[in-house]
């Protein structure tokens, strides 16, 4: 007996829900490990001597939000590039694009992530910038 299979449209939604969570999970260990590092730098004297030219607890800090902003970046790939799968034509030529977008579940959720992500990203590095410019142990009495 022959049996017409229906194909269904089955969308591996994994990867966008990993991104969106592991944003999330970036962004809170980011900031964890950066504050808890200031503050056992600063009362027990950790990296008392300067890396390539800066002081030693600047420079952990900067690869700390080198390695947060690259994984970021990845997170954020990774949802344009289901979106981007989910639009009716090309971007420049589809001026219902947003429109697009709120049609489908599977779209929302790629760009919903997408913009959480981008938010996570900008979010470090603006905190990037006080970490650069000032002495986190400066009333403390540590020069670190």
């Amino acid at each position: 007996m022959n049996v017409p299979i229906s194909k269904t449209d089955h969308t591996d939604e994994r990867p966008t829900w990993r991104s969106l969570f592991s944003g999330a999970g970036i962004w809170f260990i980011y900031f964890n490990l950066n504050y808890a590092l200031t503050s056992i730098t600063c009362r027990w004297g950790w990296f008392p001597n300067p890396i390539v030219g800066m002081p030693g607890l600047r420079f952990v800090q900067l690869i700390i939000t080198i390695i947060a902003a690259l994984m970021l970046v990845v997170g954020i790939i990774l949802p344009f590039r289901s979106w981007r799968r989910y639009q009716s034509q090309k971007p420049t030529q589809n001026e219902h694009m947003l429109h697009d977008t709120e049609k489908d579940r599977h779209a929302l959720m790629a760009f919903v992530t997408m913009l959480l992500n981008v938010t996570f990203l900008v979010i470090i590095l603006a905190s990037s910038v006080p970490m650069l410019t000032l002495n986190a142990c400066a009333l403390s009495g540590s020069g670190a």
